[in-house]
């Protein structure tokens, strides 16, 4: 008995059954749920994994483009449901699920993700308190990062004007929704950090979904709220709203305009604390006066005081008494003085030429001053000139 027979390539065996699951409507597009085990990334950003339940399991592969847009990390003896097709991987002959995305059963993939950040934020220590900066109580300049048009700087800016007018508002704008919001929102607490003007700043949004709030559970605005230096308060969403930037945040409000009131100080109260520091100073310096007042009359009314001031006393009249005794010396050694002078005026009148031309004589100088002493050291014609107490004349010998 002779059998027909065609005879096929493994490839087009594997072809064929892969051609009847990928035709197959039902393999196409289904919803697969189980266990994820065996879950590993790749260096590429693939993900390859096993899903099984008690009874079964199936090879899953997810590719990058699909992997980098999930919310959360795939995690082994995590329950989900994985949305792919069927498909056959040819090289290995075995079928697997080529997964599009995969969510969390029972538990949104939103919320893995964010106790997923969260647990990992917090074992490295980016929520501790011990790195949390205090605010500053009397801040001249507040730094806000949010949209320019939403309502949320617009609250602040209310509160800011009725508490306290004299505080600067600073607006760093940045998208806060949407796939380009965190790296806006980094941009913007990098600047006001880099520029150092501001002595607090208030990070954060109005309320929204989930999904509206979700760049405030972004790592890398985490991340930088935790390096910044200025100390930063969160304003995300509403009371209820919780974020991974409350976490790592200085100070968490529920609301921007919570946070307004919390970072502004009110001018009345600051005014009523200055009014009282400082009536607290007068007061005190008024202490310090009245103690040493007490000190010094208790030591004027001791004994030891009065015997040093009737020393003084008994020294001031010896004193008194010296200078009475000096200023009688000086004037009787003056008066001596005086008396011994006025009669060497007398004998230096006496001897002086001048007092003998007083006297009615003169001297008669030749007109080279020389003095004539003999009538014989002058002949007629001569030109001579005589000079008295009171001045010279001058004549001829005839």
């Amino acid at each position: 008995m002779s059998i027909d027979r065609k005879e096929f390539t493994v490839l087009q065996v594997t072809k064929y059954i892969k051609g009847l699951l990928t035709e197959d409507m039902i393999l196409a597009g289904l919803f697969v749920k189980g266990e994820v085990s065996n879950c590993k990334y790749n260096s590429a950003g693939h993900v390859y994994f096993t899903l099984k339940d008690s009874e079964a399991q199936i090879n899953v592969v997810m590719f990058k483009s699909y992997a980098s847009a999930m919310p959360f990390e795939l995690k082994n003896e995590m329950s989900v449901v994985v949305y792919g097709s069927i498909s056959l991987y040819e090289k290995t002959g075995q079928y697997q699920l080529y997964a599009e995305f995969a969510e969390p059963k029972g538990v949104g993939g939103l919320a893995v993700a964010f106790e997923q950040l969260k647990s990992r934020l917090f074992s490295e220590g980016l929520f501790d308190s011990g790195h949390k900066k205090p605010l500053p109580s009397y801040p001249r300049c507040v730094g806000i990062v949010t949209s320019e048009t939403g309502a949320a700087v617009h609250d602040i800016i209310t509160v800011a004007r009725r508490r306290n007018p004299a505080v600067k508002l600073v607006l760093c704008p940045a998208v806060v929704q949407g796939d380009s919001a965190p790296k806006s929102i980094i941009n913007a607490i990098n600047t006001l950090n880099k520029e150092q003007f501001c002595d607090v700043i208030i990070v954060g949004r109005g309320g929204g979904s989930v999904e509206d709030l979700w760049c405030f559970n972004d790592e890398g605005v985490a991340r930088a709220i935790y390096r910044s230096k200025i100390p930063i308060v969160s304003a995300v969403g509403h009371e209820t709203d919780e974020t991974i930037s409350d976490y790592v945040s200085d100070f968490r409000a529920a609301t921007p305009s919570v946070a307004a009131e919390i970072v502004i100080p009110e001018f009345d109260l600051i005014n009523d604390e200055v009014l009282r520091l400082k009536a607290s100073l007068h007061n005190a310096m008024e202490d310090i006066l009245s103690y040493y007042r007490s000190g010094i009359d208790k030591i004027t009314d001791g004994g030891l005081f009065k015997e040093l001031l009737r020393q003084i006393y008994n020294e001031q009249i010896y004193l008194s008494g010296l200078k009475k005794r000096l200023d009688r010396e000086m004037q009787s050694v003056l008066d001596k003085n005086c008396s011994e002078l006025g009669r060497n005026i007398s004998i230096l009148e006496s001897l002086s030429p001048l007092g003998t031309l007083k006297r009615g004589y003169s001297i008669v100088k030749a007109y080279n001053s020389e003095i004539i002493r003999s009538v014989g050291d002058v002949s007629s014609g001569d030109k001579v000139e005589i000079e008295f107490f009171d001045g010279a004349a001058k004549a001829a010998i005839l």
